[in-house]
């Protein structure tokens, strides 16, 4: 399609909204648009069936991916601007050249954005996430010293899931009509959104019944932490690994959750450990650290690929969040980064140090509400996946006259304003005709003019606490509000990508 046809998309998603009073930045837009435009290529929501392929797969959309990112990256992130003072914070350039010269590559038609390195950029942002979390770990490790460790593995069982075992090789067990893709990710989220919430909400509700029956009320007692990770057999089909940190009066209750979820979901392959001898936190650091190193990306490749699936979660922060605690390192390692390494060598975690300078109000903070709107892709492919299923259905219901395609008698709404402009040479009555035959082609059209017309119901709106100013001993030494980031005109840089130089 041609830049003229994507604005009036633009523009109309923009008009769809306002009706609702609502407002999402042209980026997200354009995004929605390619995501819409590339339905007219191929079925994006095919799900893949091959063992060899998936594995394929994961790689390659993991680089694609990192190269997407990396260019929004470069394009919005780089350049930043004080709204109050004038000052401009420029990270384009490294050695009076642009650092990112090399992953724009030269074709016959025009320079394209392509990342060098594949999949360096969102490999580094996934090794600063796992450091993150092993630092979250070893918090909740410490915090929860006094309490019992108990260590819970639930697999999927076999007749519903694994459909290829280890090798690759077709499973006798397995009897379901899923594609092995959507069996993969119906495994996660049957892990994620049924059995862990079951286990954990029958845990809590059993506790607490206990409490009150007798008489107990201490919260820290009462308190339940967890660690819950996500992992991929070598068959690709996923597993649960749960650590849960209860008081010692609690194990019968635990145990019996556990055999309850067991009959429940009528599973085999599990385990429940009491730990004794080892930190009940090693399995999870040791698997998080693993995906930090190099040749071990796959777990990273699987966890982005199905990225509608929350692979790692826990237990909040006692007295803080991980944004402020983010900030507060942030300066640490800027103005005071021999405390910082103090810090790093004290027998007790890094994040619960940090913690206590904000209890102590070493550090304090001002929050604003922030209101976050976003697409629901996962929706949107939902309901193109029901559009293909109909326009399959209706294919098979098809009347044909004189080898001629005809539709049966139904409503079809035509937005003439986004067709091809050839369109408009042909008569309103042969648009019409053209518009109601059981094409794929017309099913696509019709499906995005209704996410078009009707984008608000395929938006996520969430409101959340955020920091917006950092004191330092009551003295403000960050304000966010202040700062606003400047788009970096990449065609420019491209004809002149050195710093200050006069030619």
């Amino acid at each position: 399609m041609s830049f003229n046809i994507s604005k009036n998309y633009i523009e109309l998603m923009n008009k769809s909204l306002s009706k609702h009073n609502k407002e999402l930045s042209n980026d997200k837009l354009e995004n929605l648009y390619f995501m819409l435009n590339d339905f007219n290529n191929s079925d994006k929501t095919d799900y893949i069936d091959s063992f060899k392929y998936m594995f394929e797969k994961l790689e390659t959309s993991y680089n694609s991916k990192s190269s997407r990112m990396l260019e929004y990256f470069v394009k919005n992130n780089l350049r930043r601007f004080n709204t109050e003072t004038g000052e401009i914070k420029d990270y384009t350039y490294k050695d009076n050249c642009f650092k990112y010269l090399k992953d724009f590559v030269k074709t016959e038609e025009k320079t394209i954005f392509e990342e060098r390195n594949k999949g360096e950029f969102l490999l580094n942002q996934d090794r600063l996430y796992s450091y993150k979390k092993i630092g979250k770990v070893k918090y909740l490790e410490y915090i929860n010293q006094d309490k019992e460790k108990v260590f819970i593995t639930f697999t999927l069982p076999n007749i519903i899931f694994h459909k290829y075992n280890k090798e690759g090789k077709l499973t006798n067990t397995y009897n379901s009509s899923d594609m092995f893709e959507e069996n993969i990710l119906k495994g996660l989220k049957y892990l994620n959104e049924e059995i862990h919430r079951y286990f954990y909400n029958t845990l809590k509700y059993k506790i607490k019944r206990y409490c009150k029956k007798h008489n107990i009320k201490d919260k820290d007692k009462i308190r339940i932490d967890f660690i819950k990770m996500l992992e991929p057999h070598k068959n690709l089909t996923g597993h649960l690994h749960s650590l849960f940190y209860v008081d010692s009066e609690f194990i019968e209750i635990i145990e019996e959750v556990y055999n309850m979820t067991i009959n429940y979901f009528k599973l085999k392959q599990t385990k429940f450990e009491i730990l004794k001898t080892s930190k009940g936190s090693t399995y999870v650091s040791k698997y998080l650290l693993k995906t930090t190193k190099k040749g071990e990306e796959f777990y990273n490749y699987y966890k982005r690929y199905f990225n509608n699936v929350k692979f790692f979660s826990s237990s909040n922060f006692r007295n803080t969040t991980q944004e402020k605690i983010e900030l507060v390192y942030k300066y640490l390692y800027q103005n005071n980064p021999n405390l910082l390494q103090r810090y790093k060598k004290s027998k007790k975690p890094l994040y619960y140090l940090i913690e206590q300078l904000i209890i102590k109000n070493v550090f304090t903070f001002e929050d604003i509400e922030k209101t976050n709107i976003t697409i629901n892709y996962s929706k949107i492919k939902n309901e193109y996946k029901k559009t293909i299923l109909l326009y399959k259905k209706d294919k098979s219901l098809e009347i044909r006259k004189d080898n001629t395609e005809i539709i049966k008698d139904k409503d079809i709404e035509i937005d003439i304003t986004i067709d091809r402009l050839e369109d408009l040479y042909f008569t309103i009555e042969h648009i019409i005709y053209e518009n109601s035959k059981i094409t794929k082609k017309n099913y696509i059209k019709r499906f995005k003019n209704k996410i078009v017309n009707n984008l608000n119901d395929y938006i996520n709106i969430t409101k959340n606490k955020v920091a917006s100013k950092m004191y330092y001993k009551n003295n403000l030494v960050l304000d966010k509000s202040k700062w606003e980031f400047i788009k970096t005109n990449t065609s420019e840089l491209l004809l002149n990508p050195f710093e200050n130089v006069n030619f």
